[in-house]
């Protein structure tokens, strides 16, 4: 089967198709468009200029998160559906979308940046039926849309807002989606670097809501960290 994208871990390189990088020049192209400087992802550094991104190799994602995306990669190929809170301009939607081309998208975003929704309007139309993206708060869109929509999901990847408040509500909400078929659902956390977030976690470990998991896949670095929901 055709691939998206290759990561080789012995020399840490990584081989983007030519239509993962087209198409990620059109989301790039969006946020040049509307002015407003990116905020970072798994893809760009925060506020890196885009308009050194929409023409030729520079489209190619920052080196620094290498490892970064090769772990969300080794995971969504491994997964059927995937909740993302905090869709920004939909860099890692358009990666998990392309790198596994069976997984479903649903991603929520308070959308305070002018470019977020012309973003999701430009992967809706790419990839149709397979994605789907709502905005607001988290807090409300999440429990709102959680029994009618999110019941499937097998993976709920929390990179929304940033204060151990807000991330505290979005793990408790991945934790409490009732899970009556018994799919393996994980939790993939961003700035796992955090002290409290990782304080956090390591009180729902211990209460034995949660446990961080290093076998699930492939796994390197500490930039982000998987949890499975008990």
């Amino acid at each position: 089967m055709f691939q998206h994208y290759i990561y080789d871990a012995s020399s840490k390189q990584e081989i983007f198709s030519e239509e993962l990088l087209e198409l990620t020049k059109g989301l790039n192209k969006i946020v040049e468009d509307s002015k407003t400087p990116l905020e970072g992802n798994l893809f760009y550094l925060n506020h890196r200029r885009r308009q050194t991104l929409v023409n030729g190799n520079t489209t190619i994602p920052d080196a620094v998160y290498t490892t970064k995306r090769a772990n969300f990669a080794n995971l969504i190929k491994q997964k059927n559906f995937i909740v993302e809170i905090g869709f920004n301009a939909g860099h890692s939607a358009l990666f998990a979308l392309t790198v596994n081309p069976q997984i479903r998208y649903f991603g929520i975003d308070i959308a305070r940046y002018p470019y977020t929704k012309s973003c999701a309007t430009y992967l809706q139309n790419k990839f149709g039926n397979r994605f789907e993206c709502q905005f607001g708060d988290s807090m409300k869109v999440f429990p709102l849309y959680a029994l009618r929509n999110l019941l499937e999901s097998d993976l709920i990847h929390i990179d929304g807002g940033h204060s151990i408040e807000m991330f505290t509500i979005d793990i408790c909400h991945a934790i409490m989606l009732p899970n009556s078929s018994g799919i393996d659902r994980h939790i993939l956390v961003d700035d796992a670097k955090s002290k409290p977030i990782l304080e956090k976690i390591r009180e729902l470990e211990k209460l034995g809501y949660v446990m961080v998991v290093k076998d699930f896949v492939k796994w390197e670095g500490e930039g982000n960290l998987l949890l499975k929901v008990c």
